[in-house]
Protein backbone atom coordinates (compact mmCIF):
# COMPACT_ATOMS: atom_id res chain seq x y z
CA UNK A 1 0.00 0.00 0.00
CA UNK A 2 1.37 3.89 -1.16
CA UNK A 3 2.02 5.64 2.51
CA UNK A 4 0.18 8.66 0.49
CA UNK A 5 -2.17 7.33 -1.15
CA UNK A 6 -5.14 8.95 1.29
CA UNK A 7 -5.12 12.26 -1.01
CA UNK A 8 -5.93 10.76 -4.00
CA UNK A 9 -8.24 8.27 -2.30
CA UNK A 10 -10.08 11.64 -1.39
CA UNK A 11 -9.89 12.94 -5.06
CA UNK A 12 -11.38 10.11 -5.64
CA UNK A 13 -14.38 9.54 -3.41
CA UNK A 14 -15.17 13.31 -3.79
CA UNK A 15 -15.35 12.59 -7.63
CA UNK A 16 -17.77 10.10 -7.48
CA UNK A 17 -19.50 12.22 -4.51
CA UNK A 18 -19.58 9.33 -1.76
CA UNK A 19 -20.80 10.44 1.50
CA UNK A 20 -22.43 9.80 4.56
CA UNK A 21 -26.75 11.15 4.36
CA UNK A 22 -28.93 12.22 7.33
CA UNK A 23 -30.66 8.80 7.01
CA UNK A 24 -27.63 6.82 7.40
CA UNK A 25 -26.31 9.23 9.91
CA UNK A 26 -29.51 8.68 12.09
CA UNK A 27 -29.37 4.91 11.29
CA UNK A 28 -25.64 4.91 13.18
CA UNK A 29 -27.16 6.94 16.22
CA UNK A 30 -29.52 3.83 16.54
CA UNK A 31 -26.97 2.13 17.50
CA UNK A 32 -27.48 4.07 20.83
CA UNK A 33 -30.99 3.33 21.64
CA UNK A 34 -30.67 -0.60 21.15
CA UNK A 35 -31.15 -2.01 24.75
CA UNK A 36 -28.28 -4.70 23.94
CA UNK A 37 -25.94 -2.45 22.87
CA UNK A 38 -26.46 -0.30 26.20
CA UNK A 39 -25.87 -3.53 27.57
CA UNK A 40 -22.57 -3.67 26.43
CA UNK A 41 -21.36 0.30 27.13
CA UNK A 42 -24.02 1.11 30.59
CA UNK A 43 -22.71 3.97 31.57
CA UNK A 44 -22.19 5.65 28.00
CA UNK A 45 -23.36 9.04 27.51
CA UNK A 46 -25.48 8.25 24.39
CA UNK A 47 -26.59 11.86 23.92
CA UNK A 48 -23.17 13.19 23.52
CA UNK A 49 -22.76 10.30 21.23
CA UNK A 50 -25.44 11.12 18.84
CA UNK A 51 -24.04 14.47 18.96
CA UNK A 52 -21.29 13.71 18.17
CA UNK A 53 -22.66 11.48 14.77
CA UNK A 54 -24.91 14.72 14.20
CA UNK A 55 -20.95 16.70 13.76
CA UNK A 56 -19.86 14.07 11.92
CA UNK A 57 -18.87 15.35 8.11
CA UNK A 58 -20.65 14.20 5.24
CA UNK A 59 -17.73 13.74 3.45
CA UNK A 60 -14.44 11.55 4.75
CA UNK A 61 -11.53 13.90 5.20
CA UNK A 62 -7.73 12.55 4.01
CA UNK A 63 -7.12 12.23 7.52
CA UNK A 64 -9.75 10.14 8.42
CA UNK A 65 -8.96 8.01 4.83
CA UNK A 66 -5.01 7.44 6.69
CA UNK A 67 -6.74 6.57 9.79
CA UNK A 68 -8.92 3.93 8.11
CA UNK A 69 -6.11 2.48 6.33
CA UNK A 70 -4.18 2.36 9.58
CA UNK A 71 -7.07 0.74 11.37
CA UNK A 72 -7.10 -2.19 8.44
CA UNK A 73 -3.59 -3.04 7.40
CA UNK A 74 -1.20 -2.29 11.14
CA UNK A 75 -3.83 -3.48 13.25
CA UNK A 76 -3.01 -5.92 15.72
CA UNK A 77 -6.15 -7.15 16.13
CA UNK A 78 -6.34 -8.92 12.79
CA UNK A 79 -5.36 -12.40 12.80
CA UNK A 80 -3.66 -11.97 9.43
CA UNK A 81 -3.88 -10.79 5.59
CA UNK A 82 -7.25 -10.34 3.76
CA UNK A 83 -7.57 -10.27 0.16
CA UNK A 84 -11.11 -8.80 -0.08
CA UNK A 85 -9.83 -5.97 1.73
CA UNK A 86 -6.28 -5.49 0.19
CA UNK A 87 -8.32 -5.88 -3.32
CA UNK A 88 -10.61 -3.31 -2.15
CA UNK A 89 -8.08 -1.12 -1.30
CA UNK A 90 -6.12 -1.29 -4.56
CA UNK A 91 -9.15 -0.08 -6.26
CA UNK A 92 -10.00 2.38 -4.49
CA UNK A 93 -6.34 4.02 -5.43
CA UNK A 94 -6.93 3.31 -8.38
CA UNK A 95 -10.26 5.04 -8.71
CA UNK A 96 -12.38 1.94 -8.82
CA UNK A 97 -14.65 2.85 -6.76
CA UNK A 98 -17.96 0.41 -6.64
CA UNK A 99 -20.79 -0.22 -4.02
CA UNK A 100 -18.29 -2.47 -2.58
CA UNK A 101 -15.16 0.21 -1.74
CA UNK A 102 -17.83 2.82 -0.37
CA UNK A 103 -19.72 0.07 1.92
CA UNK A 104 -16.08 -1.10 3.20
CA UNK A 105 -15.32 2.28 3.85
CA UNK A 106 -18.50 3.27 5.32
CA UNK A 107 -18.19 0.62 7.74
CA UNK A 108 -14.59 0.97 8.56
CA UNK A 109 -15.68 4.41 9.54
CA UNK A 110 -18.45 3.35 11.86
CA UNK A 111 -16.30 0.68 13.40
CA UNK A 112 -13.62 2.80 14.32
CA UNK A 113 -16.20 5.69 15.67
CA UNK A 114 -17.66 3.15 17.76
CA UNK A 115 -13.63 2.18 19.29
CA UNK A 116 -12.19 5.14 19.48
CA UNK A 117 -13.71 8.48 18.29
CA UNK A 118 -16.22 7.86 21.11
CA UNK A 119 -14.34 6.71 24.09
CA UNK A 120 -15.15 9.90 25.86
CA UNK A 121 -18.66 9.23 25.20
CA UNK A 122 -18.03 6.46 27.84
CA UNK A 123 -18.18 3.57 24.53
CA UNK A 124 -15.67 1.36 24.99
CA UNK A 125 -15.99 -1.49 23.02
CA UNK A 126 -13.78 -4.34 21.71
CA UNK A 127 -13.46 -5.48 17.92
CA UNK A 128 -15.88 -8.31 17.42
CA UNK A 129 -18.68 -5.81 19.26
CA UNK A 130 -17.89 -2.87 16.75
CA UNK A 131 -17.56 -5.12 13.60
CA UNK A 132 -20.77 -6.73 14.42
CA UNK A 133 -22.53 -2.95 15.19
CA UNK A 134 -20.55 -1.88 11.58
CA UNK A 135 -21.73 -4.75 9.62
CA UNK A 136 -25.34 -4.22 10.76
CA UNK A 137 -25.07 -1.32 9.55
CA UNK A 138 -22.33 -1.67 6.34
CA UNK A 139 -21.91 -5.41 5.43
CA UNK A 140 -19.05 -5.33 3.24
CA UNK A 141 -18.58 -9.46 3.20
CA UNK A 142 -22.66 -9.69 2.05
CA UNK A 143 -22.21 -7.41 -0.55
CA UNK A 144 -18.81 -8.41 -1.56
CA UNK A 145 -20.31 -12.02 -1.97
CA UNK A 146 -22.19 -10.87 -4.81
CA UNK A 147 -19.48 -9.42 -6.86
CA UNK A 148 -18.39 -10.95 -9.98
CA UNK A 149 -15.00 -12.12 -8.75
CA UNK A 150 -15.59 -12.60 -5.44
CA UNK A 151 -13.18 -13.83 -3.28
CA UNK A 152 -11.06 -11.42 -4.83
CA UNK A 153 -7.16 -10.86 -5.30
CA UNK A 154 -4.87 -8.41 -4.86
CA UNK A 155 -3.66 -7.46 -7.75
Amino acid sequence: MDADDAPSIKKHLSDKGTNFSKKEKDSIKEIFDDPEFKKISPDADFEKAKQRINEMTDELSVEEIQEIKNYMFDNKEWSGYDPNNSAAWKRLQDGKITEVEETLLKHERVELLLRKNLKDCGIELNYIDAHFEAENLYNFTKIAEKTPGFPFKTP
